[in-house]
């Protein structure tokens, strides 16, 4: 099968395509003809060798990480899906395989992929939507009337995250750029701060909860517009210990994050409140209620921009830019419905 690998890490010119064996199914997976896969910045990381310590590479490996298409075979113990069924999944983080025309997962990660969006917009939905999902609803639990900031309120989680915190009844803060501003219009946020005119110091000691998703400087500024006991939550920061516990790693991983996040962690308590990183773990039912939610006109998501296949350097080089506007999909089987 035509596949995406790597064997070696290292830039851009470390990717090339290749033929690879078709992977084979145990009694509690699923093997997906792939339509559609999405692209993200763990792609790049993870082929930098930027998360080596704690969860190093297999060459060749097979690249991407979430995936749209259709069930082709399933296990022998499989009791949730049927061939010939629409999924989409996140994959685990120690398998990946999605840039590749075939992929395995266990059951438990996949869902019916929402029935109102096509293969394409559906694969950039996976990663993006539980990352949204498990910030809101798994860690920061949000109540009614608590205010939320979410940075950058146009991308891609930033845009599901908004959503998800309205619905519970949040006070939602979004910050934009000049260009996010007509995105986030199509959703139901209280504020939308332009960041580019508008001067965060005003909305000193007002959130209870802020979700980071750009870090560095942005993070670092936004420990000052925590309330007295908020809470930051960043998927762009450095990992905390409590990451360590959350992802199943070891001690070694533990005591690095507790180092690593140190400054962080402290200079979030000069400010009373707290950090924590957030690393997002593949899940099927929370899949399947994104899915339903979306169906149901209560949740929008992004469109995306797709690429073929063979044009996996240009879209790399688009998306380690920061350039992108918009989730960006490989084009990657034919002959999908």
């Amino acid at each position: 099968m035509k596949s995406l690998i790597i064997e070696r890490y290292g830039d851009i010119s470390a990717f090339k395509i290749k033929e690879m064996p078709v992977p084979t199914v145990t009694k509690n997976q699923v093997l997906i003809r792939v339509s559609h896969a999405g692209l993200n910045p763990i792609d790049y990381k993870m082929r930098e060798g930027k998360l080596r310590l704690f969860n190093p590479l297999r060459f060749p490996q097979i690249m991407g990480s979430e995936v749209s298409g259709v069930v082709e075979e399933i296990g022998d113990e499989v009791t949730k899906f049927r061939k010939g069924e629409f999924v989409y999944c996140r994959l685990d983080k120690d398998r990946m395989g999605g840039f590749a025309e075939f992929v395995s997962a266990n059951e438990d990660i996949i869902a019916l992929k929402p029935e109102t969006l096509d293969f394409a917009t559906a694969a950039g939905v996976p990663l993006v939507g539980l990352t949204a999902w498990q910030v809101i609803y798994d860690h920061a639990h949000l109540s009614r009337d608590n205010k939320i900031l979410v940075q950058a309120g146009a991308g891609s989680v930033g845009f599901i995250a908004s959503q998800l915190a309205k619905r519970i009844g949040a006070h939602v803060f979004t910050t934009v750029s000049d260009r996010g501003i007509h995105i986030v219009e199509e959703i139901d946020v209280d504020h939308v701060i332009n960041y580019k005119t508008q001067d965060l110091d005003r909305f000193k000691n007002n959130f209870d909860v802020i979700f980071d998703t750009v870090g560095e400087q942005t993070l670092i500024n936004s420990m000052k517009l925590l309330k007295r006991e908020g809470r930051i939550f960043s998927i762009s920061g450095i990992p905390t210990p409590n990451t360590a516990d959350y992802m199943g790693y070891n001690t070694f991983c533990k005591v690095l994050f507790w180092f690593a996040s140190y400054k962080l962690r402290k200079l979030a308590k000069s400010f009373d409140g707290s950090y924590e990183f957030v690393f997002m773990k593949p899940d099927g039912n929370q899949l399947e209620i994104i899915a339903k939610l979306i169906d149901k006109k209560e949740l929008k998501v992004r469109q995306v921009r797709e690429f073929h296949f063979e044009e996996h350097h240009f879209a790399f080089r688009l998306l380690e830019s920061g350039e992108a506007r918009s989730k960006l999909v490989f084009k990657i089987g034919d002959n999908f419905p």
